[in-house]
C-alpha cells in the first residue's frame, strides 16, 4: 500500500511574520527585565493585556534568549483595519543591546485581511524611561504595489491596449468553485497613457463581486463577475491627492486573482478567466 500526501498552498488572508517590515526601529526600547536574579520571572508584554500573547512572548524569550541573557524587551503590537481580525503579536526589542525594536513576532495570524492593516507598536515608556521615539512597521497587504499576505494567487502580465482602444472600466468574469468558507478576490491596477510612471509603481485595488454567490457543493462551478465599482461604470479613485486614472482612461492594466479558505482541505478553484476593458459609461 502506498500513500501520496499533498498540501494546498492556501491560507485565510492572515498576517505572517514575513509580511511585516520595520521602517523605523525607534529608540529607548529597553530590556523588560531589570534583574536577572530569578531566571523564571514572568515579565508581561509592556503595554499589552492579552494573556495569550503574554504567554507566547515569555515562551519565545525563554526559548531564544534564555537566562542569563534576559536582555530583551517585549512590547505590545496592535493590528487593526484591513477588513480582517484576530492577528496578534509583540515587538521584540534590545536583542543586541541597542535599545531598539529588532523584530515583530506574530502569535496569531488572524484572518480576512483583504486590505492592508495598520500595525502600531507600543511607545517606549517603560520603568520611567522617557524621551524615546516610537518604532514603526508596515504590513505588506494585497492592495500594495507588490507582494501581499495571501498565499494562493494568480497575477496576469501587464496588458497594454492598442492605440485608440484606451478604456475607462474593467469587467472580470470567471467560472469558479467557491464552497462556503472560501472566497475568491480580484484586484486591479491601471496606468493611463499620460502617466509617466510605470505600472509597477501603482497599488492594487480590490474589485467588488456583482453577485456574492457560493457553489452548492465542492464540485459545482458557478459564474462570478467582478467590477471596480458597483455604483459607477468607470474607474475613478484618488490616491495621494491625485485622481486616477489620469485623464479619465487607461491604456495598461494588470489583474490579480487571490483565493482564500478557512479550511485548508476545502479550496476554491478558478477556470475560464476573462477580462474585458471597456469604455466608461
Amino acid at each position: 500500500m502506498s500513500i501520496t500526501a499533498a498540501a494546498f498552498m492556501v491560507n485565510n488572508a492572515g498576517i505572517a511574520n514575513t509580511n511585516i517590515a520595520l521602517t523605523n526601529q525607534g529608540t529607548k526600547y529597553i530590556c523588560s527585565n531589570t534583574t536577572s536574579a530569578n531566571p523564571n520571572t514572568s515579565i508581561s508584554v509592556h503595554g499589552g493585556s492579552n494573556d495569550t500573547v503574554n504567554t507566547a512572548a515569555i515562551a519565545f524569550r525563554n526559548t531564544y534568549f534564555p537566562y542569563p541573557t534576559y536582555n530583551v524587551g517585549l512590547y505590545a503590537v496592535t493590528i487593526s483595519g484591513g477588513n480582517g481580525a484576530g492577528a496578534t503579536g509583540f515587538a521584540l526589542a534590545n536583542t543586541n543591546g541597542s535599545n531598539t525594536v529588532n523584530a515583530i513576532v506574530v502569535t496569531n495570524q488572524g484572518s480576512g485581511y483583504t486590505l492592508t492593516p495598520q500595525l502600531t507598536i507600543q511607545e517606549p515608556t517603560f520603568l520611567g524611561t522617557t524621551g524615546g521615539f516610537r518604532a514603526y512597521a508596515l504590513v505588506a497587504g494585497e492592495d500594495g504595489k507588490a507582494g501581499g499576505n495571501i498565499v494562493s494567487k494568480y497575477i496576469t502580465r501587464e496588458i497594454i491596449l492598442e492605440d485608440g482602444f484606451e478604456s475607462g472600466d474593467l469587467h472580470v468574469f470567471m467560472d469558479a468553485i467557491r464552497p462556503t468558507g472560501t472566497d475568491i478576490l480580484v484586484y486591479y491596477k491601471v496606468l493611463s497613457v499620460d502617466d509617466p510612471q510605470s505600472i509597477a509603481s501603482k497599488s492594487y485595488r480590490l474589485m467588488s463581486k456583482v453577485k456574492d454567490s457560493y457553489s452548492r457543493n465542492p464540485n459545482t462551478f458557478i459564474g462570478l463577475q467582478f467590477r471596480p465599482s458597483l455604483d459607477e461604470n468607470r474607474i475613478s479613485y484618488v490616491e495621494n491627492g491625485i485622481s486616477y486614472p489620469i485623464g479619465g482612461s487607461f491604456k495598461n492594466f494588470q489583474i490579480k486573482v487571490c483565493m482564500i479558505t478557512n479550511d485548508s482541505s476545502l479550496i476554491p478553484r478558478v477556470k475560464n478567466l476573462r477580462i474585458s476593458a471597456v469604455p466608461e459609461g
